[in-house]
């Protein structure tokens, strides 16, 4: 007899990955396949073989178990997430963020490019609201001198996110590799490089390749400068050089970093970069303000730009939660939300206070961020009704021009969504 009961469990209950699910199915396939090697009854019961109707017993109970096992097999068997969808070389499809590509069963259904936690999934995807959030792995321009990858990093901390990629061998080699495959397509790319490297010839090496773009990328510091893009792949105002990585580089830099800033590989550095780099840093602040997701999401985008809440950053200089936040010209009672929204708990009021913390300070051309909008949507709007609103498939949306969405005063609680 083969005992399959136990190896049922494990695989199919125990084995299972997280965020991988189950189907339904009729095989019974997998407790065959993966059934152990058939032993002696009595080995397993502890018994000797000749004790009669004990192990007859002992035998049918086996049996059972078996029985069960493999009807419960019958019924499920764990299914891999979908796979997101690559070309021909292995390359994720241009102009994604990581944590949307269609899968390359459906290209309707938006997967993960790569393996990521749902925190940062949903992190990901509140910093790419809206189509000019410019949140693409793929990005390269030439804004304060050079401005790359979904994370939007500049210019200034292009070297410590180099000096990272390159020290891992393994992103470090698909880097290489990518970007070898590029200028060995591409004859004005190539001679582009061998002009920015110095190299005393035309013919490439993947040493040689890997040695130019440290010394290019990775070993010098240089600060953001005041450019942008001017529509024709170059900068305005034109920047002198040596300033700006973009406006040197941007004959062989563009077409590799399109290439090569699509390989899984990378791509998946970049998502652990930007954790490091921005939702760590958030966790540890929320910590101190004594809150939780989801207002570790509000705290990611102070993180990514602490410029734009001034109040935000003098809370966290306390180091503790703070008795009073400044909002709209007045001071709010940490603990207390005010009479019109009484009955909010203070997780509600907490994550709307350090909301409307966050909003512009200037009125002349006010305006509320897409990525705050689209938290207030998710988590705030089923509780809060604000007073300018804009309603989109039954979905209750910010005005983003509108500064009254910023004073606890002129919020009401959302009764029944209406």
């Amino acid at each position: 007899m083969q005992v399959l009961f136990a190896v049922f469990v494990k695989k199919t209950v125990f084995g299972c990955p997280v965020l991988k699910g189950c189907r339904l199915a009729s095989a019974r396939d997998e407790v065959v396949s993966n059934s152990i090697t058939a032993v002696d009854d009595s080995s397993i019961l502890g018994q000797a073989p000749d004790n009669g109707l004990l192990v007859m017993k002992s035998k049918l109970a086996l049996w059972v178990l078996v029985g069960f096992g493999v009807a419960l097999t019958a019924t499920f068997s764990c299914a891999a997430a979908p796979k997101p969808g690559t070309d021909a070389n292995g390359l994720l499809p241009a102009g994604h963020n990581p944590a949307a590509v269609p899968a390359a069963d459906d290209a309707k259904n938006m997967v993960p490019a790569v393996e990521m936690s749902h925190e940062t999934r949903e992190a990901i995807l509140l910093f790419d609201a809206a189509a000019e959030s410019d949140r693409e792995y793929d990005l390269i321009n030439c804004l304060d001198g050079m401005t790359f990858g979904f994370g939007n990093w500049p210019q200034a901390e292009a070297k410590q996110f180099f000096n990272g990629l390159l020290s891992d061998l393994g992103v470090a080699s698909a880097f290489t590799n990518r970007a070898g495959e590029l200028l060995e397509a591409d004859s004005q790319a190539k001679a582009a490089f061998v002009r920015s490297a110095k190299l005393p010839t035309s013919s490439i090496s993947r040493p040689a390749i890997t040695k130019a773009l440290s010394e290019m990328l990775a070993e010098k510091q240089r600060p953001n400068i005041k450019v942008t893009p001017n529509g024709r792949g170059g900068c305005q105002p034109l920047p002198k050089a040596g300033a700006s990585i973009y406006q040197d580089y941007k004959e062989w830099l563009r077409p590799v970093f399109q290439r090569a800033f699509r390989d899984p590989a990378i791509v998946s550095y970049q998502v652990r970069y930007w954790e490091d780099d921005v939702l760590s840093p958030a966790r540890e602040k929320a910590k101190r303000l004594g809150v939780a997701a989801p207002v570790t999401y509000l705290l990611a985008f102070y993180q990514s730009n602490p410029g734009q809440a001034p109040e935000i950053t003098r809370l966290l200089k306390t180091g503790k939660p703070p008795r009073e936040v400044t909002v709209a010209g007045a001071s709010w009672k940490w603990d207390t939300p005010p009479k019109n929204i009484a009955n909010s708990t203070p997780e509600q009021w907490h994550s709307l206070l350090l909301w409307q913390a966050m909003c512009p300070a200037k009125k002349v051309h006010f305006r509320i961020r897409n990525r705050n909008i689209a938290y207030f949507e998710k988590f705030l709007s089923a509780d809060f009704k604000l007073p300018d609103e804009a309603i989109k498939q039954g979905k209750f949306y910010p005005k983003a021009s509108s500064a009254r969405n910023c004073d606890p005063r002129a919020v009401r609680p959302r009764d029944g969504g209406k």
